[in-house]
């Protein structure tokens, strides 16, 4: 077998079964993003746009690896909003502390990792594009430390 060969599938394979780093925009974090990547989604351009289609019913995996500012041992929670045609959507997630899903307290330099399945649900809207806006706020603060947006899309079943 040649080279190129084994390497085009071990590049499909990551593509598929793997995280695949996103483009995304912060929205006011606090501390510094340093990558997101998606698990379970297709990753396309639409009007010069990414995109992330994910099927209904799903649970894909978000990645944020980011750097806290300060130390902190504060409680964390996990917030997700999608606008688009049919207005507001808030995602409710069954566990929104965050710490369950990175490791805490953090530490000022010191790159953590969060990683959480979602749950698509069959019920969401779907068809069109929607801009996500998924967040870490300390409890009882009014800003958020980790804020991004993408954009998404969720196919018709």
């Amino acid at each position: 077998m040649s080279a190129r060969l084994i390497t085009t599938v071990l590049l499909c394979t990551v593509s598929v079964f793997g995280l695949e780093t996103i483009k995304f925009r912060p929205c006011k974090s606090t501390f510094t993003v340093d990558r997101v990547a998606v698990k379970g989604a297709q990753v396309t351009e639409e009007d010069g746009k990414q995109v992330l289609i994910f099927k209904p019913d799903t649970k894909p995996l978000m990645h944020i690896e980011f750097t806290p500012t300060i130390d902190t041992s504060a409680k964390y929670l996990t917030s997700v909003n999608a606008k688009g045609k049919d207005g507001l959507l808030k995602w409710t997630l069954p566990q929104p502390e965050s710490c369950e899903f990175m490791e805490c307290p953090l530490e000022k330099g010191k790159q953590v990792t969060y990683e959480q399945e979602f749950h698509l649900k069959a019920q969401y809207p779907k068809g069109h594009n929607m801009q996500v806006n998924w967040a870490l706020e300390r409890e009882g603060q009014n800003e958020k430390d980790v804020c991004i947006i993408f954009l998404a899309k969720i196919l018709e079943a």
